[in-house]
């Protein structure tokens, strides 16, 4: 796995390149957004910190590129807001476990009944 400052610098260059493009304004929208969505799936893993991306969101916000196209298209204004939202919604961090616990190891918060009958060979569905 490549390092977070490389993968940023990746980024940039990759989003700048579909920006400067000569695509139609709503296939870039949509290139953009593949573009966050990839990159978020390939940091989701790595320890990063907020700054990372903190700083990602600045450059999005200040890419003179997407002023321009946000005249046209005010979805390029969220842009970077997807890209906190995602990368928010999707780190895992130091977590070792999902904040619910199944169903399984959780057997107090259901009640025998409920559980002997999803749980019983005898029954019948």
């Amino acid at each position: 796995m490549e390092s977070i400052p490389e993968m940023q610098e990746e980024f940039k260059k990759n989003m700048s390149s579909i920006l400067k493009s000569k695509t139609p304004i709503d296939r870039k929208l949509q290139l953009c957004r593949y573009l966050n969505a990839d990159f978020i799936e390939s940091i989701k893993y790595a320890k990063t910190n907020d700054l990372n991306i903190r700083e990602l969101y600045n450059w999005l916000l200040g890419n003179k590129a997407i002023k321009r196209l946000a005249y046209t298209r005010k979805a390029f204004y969220g842009l970077s807001g997807e890209l906190h939202k995602q990368y928010l919604d999707k780190k895992t961090g130091n977590r070792m476990f999902f904040p619910k616990r199944n169903f399984f190891w959780n057997i107090k918060e259901v009640k025998e009944i409920e559980y002997r009958h999803f749980f019983s060979p005898y029954t019948e569905r």
